[in-house]
């Protein structure tokens, strides 16, 4: 069976970014809040995450490195042929 508990167990949490939360549990219908600042983890890495933009544009990029490389393979064979 998939989905329920079974499935929850197969996610990998997603990491937070530095900033400003706030943090709300409510009990019993009382809620208590309260502002959070989670700073960015000394032993992480200097940059900010990718955005999903920042990825496209990766992909679109690499796509025309692949696509560059297969027409020197052409050329090549081109020439040597």
């Amino acid at each position: 069976r998939t989905g329920g508990a079974a499935a929850l167990m197969n996610l990998r949490p997603r990491e937070a970014e530095a900033g400003t939360y706030r943090v709300v549990l409510n009990v019993d219908g009382k809620e208590f809040a309260e502002t959070v600042q989670l700073d960015a983890d000394p032993r992480g890495p200097a940059e900010t995450p990718a955005t999903g933009d920042e990825f496209e544009q990766a992909d679109r990029a690499n796509d025309g490195i692949d696509e560059a490389e297969e027409m020197e393979q052409k050329a090549d064979a081109r020439i040597d042929g």
